[in-house]
This record gives structure tokens, sequence and C-alpha cells, in this order.
């Protein structure tokens, strides 16, 4: 399975959100990364369906996907940022008007509902109305609703979104076990979400490609240039003004600041292993760190 995206561009007036993206994606879990206003949305958008391009082509095993038409949105499944649902719908019923919807043949309905709940671990509130759910319920019952059907391609727009942390590692387990078959792409800003699963990353950065590779490659890249500095409270802004710090953890001896850096900022200077926060921000930079869950 493939699909191909050739030189897509669009324009909102003089401002160009996505500006000739091209990419080739197989099966696995493709993580979409970049600031607010990087053209994530407006390419999710895109290749819904919901938005046409201004120039360039969308291939789905080599057709192009404004041919496909139905065939190819049928193929879909979709959790926008903020889905709508019909609150005094109950959550099975939501599901099965979302299954008519999709053209599921009703002899596979109520498997494909109960199979959907399980999964995000909302079947002992079937019959409650959706009015009554958590924002993180209503985010997993919006997972659920996209899974119907066993979609060839998954867009996911922050998943995880209003989740606890252990309902976080609980989705993100489940994308990973479903993803084999199916290519996903998923936008966030929780990069740990996707630091595990992630076949590729694409960091996007004004609506072009600032770099697309594997987390491993990405993290080699960087690899030698993480610092830990462990300083007295009295020290600590005076190396916050000097380095492109990542965090900052005060303790009961000093402060340790992470740091990124191409040589060793100081003798004391301990070399720690990156992340793909670390990059992110050696891509985006400090000013545009990773937003809090949900914003």
């Amino acid at each position: 399975m493939q699909l191909k995206f050739d030189q897509v561009t669009k324009s909102y007036g003089p401002v160009r959100a996505l500006d000739g993206f091209s990419a080739e994606l197989t099966d696995g879990i493709y993580a979409l990364l970049g600031p607010n206003g990087a053209g994530k949305s407006t390419l999710m958008n895109i290749l819904t369906d919901n938005l046409k391009q201004d120039s360039g082509q969308i291939l789905f095993n080599g057709v192009d996907v404004r041919e496909l038409g139905v065939r190819f949105r049928e193929k879909i499944g979709f959790l926008p940022q903020h889905p709508g649902m019909y609150e005094h719908f109950s959550a099975s019923n939501f599901l099965r008007y979302m299954c008519v919807l999709k053209g599921i043949d009703r002899r596979q309905i109520d498997r494909e509902i109960e199979g959907a709940l399980t999964a995000v671990d909302l079947s002992e509130v079937a019959s409650r109305r959706i009015s009554t759910f958590s924002g993180g319920m209503k985010q997993r019952l919006g997972l659920a609703q996209a899974v119907l059907g066993s979609p060839d391609v998954l867009i996911l727009d922050e998943p995880t979104a209003g989740l606890d942390p252990k309902q976080r590692i609980e989705i993100r387990n489940y994308i990973s076990r479903i993803a084999s078959s199916k290519i996903v792409i998923i936008a966030t800003h929780v990069v740990s979400d996707i630091e595990y699963i992630a076949k590729s990353i694409i960091m996007l950065k004004k609506g072009v490609i600032a770099d697309f590779a594997s987390p491993a490659e990405l993290l080699g890249r960087i690899e030698g240039s993480v610092w830990n500095l462990h300083l007295k409270k009295e020290e600590a802004q005076d190396a916050i003004n000097s380095h492109c710090v990542v965090s900052v953890t005060k303790d009961d001896t000093g402060v340790t600041v992470r740091v990124l850096s191409d040589r060793q900022p100081s003798e004391d200077a301990t070399s720690v292993p990156p992340t793909l926060e670390d990059y992110y921000l050696t891509v985006f930079g400090t000013q545009e760190k990773t937003p809090k869950q949900g914003e």
C-alpha cells in the first residue's frame, strides 16, 4: 500500500500553508510534528477531502485520490482535533450511526462496535449519553469511530489530547498494534507519544518538510549534543541565558539545566542520551517549545 504526495501546495491569500509537500508513505506509523501554523491541519484536511489543494497530486496506490473520490474516502478513518458528536446519543448508538454512514455491512455492525469500544476502554459506558462523558472519554470515542471498518489510512489529529498517562499509554499501544497493515498519520504536540512507535517522523515547518527520517536517525544527528549542567541556584540564570535550554529541574542541591550544544559547554557538563524532544527543539527552536497536552 502506498500513499504519495507530489508537490502539494496550498495558500491562504499571501500565506503559503503547504509549499510543494512531497512524501511517499507505506504501511506503518508516521508522526507529523511541527509548531502551530506549520501546515499539519491543512495537510490532513486536504487528505480527507475537506479542503482542495491549489496544485499537486495525492496518489493512493498510483491513482489520484480525486479520481477515486468516494472509493478513497471509504478507506479513510479520521479523528479531528475537536471531533463533533451528537451529545444526546449513547456511545453505542453514535458508533452505530457512524457505521451506517461508512457503509459497513449491517451484519458486521455489532461486532465492529463491540471491538471499537473495547479497544478504547468504553465498553462499560456504552449505553451512557455522550453529554455525560468527560473530555478524555469523548476523545477515546472519537478514536473508536475512526477505526470502525478497519480503514487502510488512519489520520489522527492529537489522539491523546485530554487523556491521563495510563490512557495515553493504552491508546498508544493500541495504535501501534493495528498499524502493521495500515498507513497511520499522527499529528501531535506530545512528542513522547510517538517517539517509540513511529516508523518515520515528518518535521513540518512553515509548510515545508524540515526533516523526514526514522526516530533513530533523528536522534543520531544530535548524539553527543545534549548535556546536563548541575549548578548552584544562583548560577542557573546565567546558564539559561547563555545556552539553548531544553529543561530546568530544581532539587535540594541546586539546579540541573539540560542544554543543547555541539561542544561541551563546561568542564563539569555531563553528556546525556538525546530524546526526540531534544531534536524537535534543534529544528524549531526553544521559543516554540512543545505545548502542554491538549493545547
